[in-house]
């Protein structure tokens, strides 16, 4: 198999800068942002793209966990029967109530 590399570190690194502004002017007020990071991989791009916000705003977004195992179209009774889901944890620190939430996979 062969391997592309798309964006090194520093591309990424970009990418994220971009998504943070975007965000910024999206919303319009940070303190209305609330970043939700799909299990497993969401959560740690949720936490860097908070900390971005901060970087810029002087606010930092507060982050939650989504557990989307039970929902996903790779799970069902076409899989082994021996095979459950692992299922971690849903995590919400804040009340979604009047926020802006920026769900990230």
């Amino acid at each position: 198999m062969h391997r592309v590399q798309v964006l090194d570190a520093r591309g990424v690194a970009r990418v994220l800068e971009r998504m943070a502004a975007e965000l910024v002017e999206q919303v319009g007020d940070e303190k209305l942002l609330y970043l939700v990071g799909v299990q497993t991989r969401g959560v740690p791009l949720a936490r860097r793209l908070a900390k971005l916000v901060a970087a810029a705003t002087g606010h930092e977004p507060p982050v939650g966990a989504l557990d989307i195992t039970l929902y996903r179209d790779d799970v069902g009774p076409w899989r082994a029967a021996h095979q459950q889901p692992l299922l971690r944890d849903t995590d919400l620190p804040v009340a979604v109530d009047e926020k802006v939430i920026c769900l990230v996979d």
